[in-house]
């Protein structure tokens, strides 16, 4: 076996390297794509009170709602808001309470989720 490994490495390095390159890329998605999926399909993950370390990237996830629908419920605007702004930095910018943050996404969603089932 080792021999044709040499064999390849001797007359197909481009090839080879190209190979391992592909293969490498092939198992780190597979890898965090299963980590995701796991991590997303584990009910104590869905519909979370929110918290301060959240973003909104996250609680769109958890709340399984798309980006505007998070977007309206904070009053975000989408380029103004950097990716991995925290709910502590958008609530004491938009002056908020955690506790109102939370009343304006349930609503948002409730309204979503009832829109969609029509």
């Amino acid at each position: 076996m080792l021999h044709r490994i040499r064999d390849i490495w001797a007359h197909h390095k481009l090839a080879l390297v190209v190979l391992l390159v592909v293969v490498t890329l092939a198992g780190v998605f597979g890898v965090r794509s299963v980590s995701q999926m796991m991590y997303w399909s584990n009910p104590a993950k869905l519909d979370q009170p929110l918290q301060g370390w959240m973003t909104p990237r996250y609680v769109g996830r958890s709340y399984d709602v798309p980006p505007e629908v998070v977007q309206q419920a904070f009053d975000l605007e989408r380029p103004a808001v950097p990716r991995r702004m925290s709910l502590d930095a958008i609530a004491t910018e938009k002056g908020m309470s955690m506790t109102e943050m939370q009343s304006s996404l349930d609503a948002a969603v409730a309204e979503w989720r009832e829109s969609r089932d029509k």
